[in-house]
């Protein structure tokens, strides 16, 4: 099964989504639906025509045991409506209040923040996408903050680029949409994604494809934002999700948003954040494209020499060390893989880019400057708070960007090779857990 296999099964896990009332997206409606008043915008009917809604009732936990049996006419989320439902100046309210609180995230937006607040008073709510941000502000504060943020960073990426303002809106309008398809998922599997089984991981792939899809059959959304969203998950190296796109297939917004994405989840969360989206958007080279990235790093400068971070430099040093290991072992394998006369020329190619892709990890620590002094004196190490420091943001940095790595050697085997067996030692040198908890207690 290779890539486009891979987007043709997601493909299909998203239609059948439209198919009966997904559990987890009707539980959301119902419980947002007293504090705004959702109300059937019309008669909801099964696939035979027969009434199980009528227009203008309230949404009330009854209407989960009636619907979820059912096959429906059309899908549940485009016949719902709040009566008390967002408006412009309630989203550029809340987008001035982040401002205020996020100073990092206000430094990002810098002298586009005027310009940016004032797109708020164009931004669609039609259809089912809107009823959906509606229900996400209502029931998840933190990924309505999320979503702001990335809107807000995507449009001013696009002014910093010399856009016109219909591309810094529909900027801004795919950054607060884009993740609208992770209402369908089980709540289990939102937040930490470090802590997902591959299994479970996969299953979230499909909510950039749903979310296009939403916004694509409300008709009334811009081409190019419904495009960025299905891809805001890619990386310019191939590693990202869902379809694994390499730099030239990911469209110009896409390209912009998926840098948007992270950099917001990073300046909205605690502890250094301008340092660490500075250091995320350079750790490994080739995942993000170079002219937003220069724009975000200039107006996100941090000066090392003033930062000072308080750490446990035994623990740090095993850490960082442990992953060195695990990496030149994952480079050792590819290239064992590599010269295996059993495999395929194709499975040979793939071992070759999975080595290298494990090799700009390695050359990630290395070209930091920070795995230089684990061979120092550790008296000397710790004279240099500037090497510490960056040491910390790299490992921490790492605990979020490894599991994505190995996932994605993962998928890339499961896809590709005949027998996975073969690849158990380079899957298994990626096995590199560093616990969240341990590095930031570090």
């Amino acid at each position: 099964m290779g890539a486009e296999a891979r987007v043709d099964g997601l493909e299909q896990e998203a239609s059948a989504l439209a198919q009966r009332p997904n559990i987890h997206c009707v539980d959301q409606f119902i419980d947002a639906a007293p504090v705004r008043d959702l109300v059937a915008s019309e008669d909801i009917r099964d696939d035979k025509g027969r009434v199980l809604w009528t227009q203008g009732q309230p949404v009330t936990a009854e209407i989960r045991e009636r619907l979820l049996a059912r096959r429906l006419a059309q899908p549940l989320e485009s016949t719902l409506a709040f009566r008390d439902g967002l408006t412009a100046l309630e989203l550029a309210d809340a987008a001035r209040a982040l401002l205020a609180e996020c100073e990092p995230l206000a430094r990002l937006i810098g002298r586009n923040a005027q310009q940016v607040l004032a797109l708020f008073g164009r931004v669609r709510f039609a259809g089912a996408p809107g009823t959906m941000l509606c229900t996400l502000s209502v029931n998840d504060r933190p990924a309505m903050r999320y979503a702001l943020a990335t809107g807000m960073a995507a449009a001013a990426l696009a002014a910093m680029q010399g856009k016109a303002e219909n591309i810094m809106l529909d900027a801004l309008q795919a950054g607060l949409m884009r993740d609208l398809g992770e209402l369908y998922l089980d709540p289990t599997l939102k937040g930490d994604t470090r802590k997902l089984s591959f299994e479970q991981w996969r299953s979230t792939c499909v909510h950039p494809i749903v979310s296009a899809a939403l916004l694509r059959d409300a008709g009334v959304y811009a081409d190019q934002a419904i495009l960025a969203i299905r891809e805001h998950h890619e990386r310019l190296d191939g590693t990202g999700f869902p379809g694994g796109l390499i730099e030239h297939r990911i469209s110009p917004l896409g390209r912009l948003l998926l840098t948007a994405d992270m950099l917001a989840g990073i300046l909205i969360s605690e502890g250094h954040a301008a340092l660490r989206a500075q250091l995320a958007l350079r750790l490994i080279p080739g995942q993000f494209p170079r002219d937003a990235m220069a724009l975000a790093s200039e107006r996100l400068r941090v000066d090392m020499r003033q930062v000072r971070i308080e750490v446990d430099l035994p623990k740090l040093e095993r850490i960082a060390d442990d992953v060195l290991q695990g990496l030149q072992r994952a480079r050792k394998e590819a290239a064992l893989l590599e010269s295996l006369s059993s495999l395929s020329d194709s499975e040979r190619r793939l071992a070759a880019r999975l080595r290298l892709q494990s090799v700009q990890f390695e050359m990630a620590l290395h070209d930091s400057g920070a795995m230089t002094a684990l061979g120092h004196q550790r008296s000397a190490l710790a004279g240099d708070r500037e090497i510490v420091s960056e040491l910390y943001l790299v490992v921490r940095e790492m605990s979020w960007r490894l599991p994505g790595l190995r996932r994605h050697v993962e998928l890339s085997v499961r896809e590709h090779a005949r027998d996975p067996a073969y690849w158990s030692g380079l899957l298994n040198a990626l096995r590199i857990d560093i616990d969240p908890a341990a590095v930031d207690a570090a």
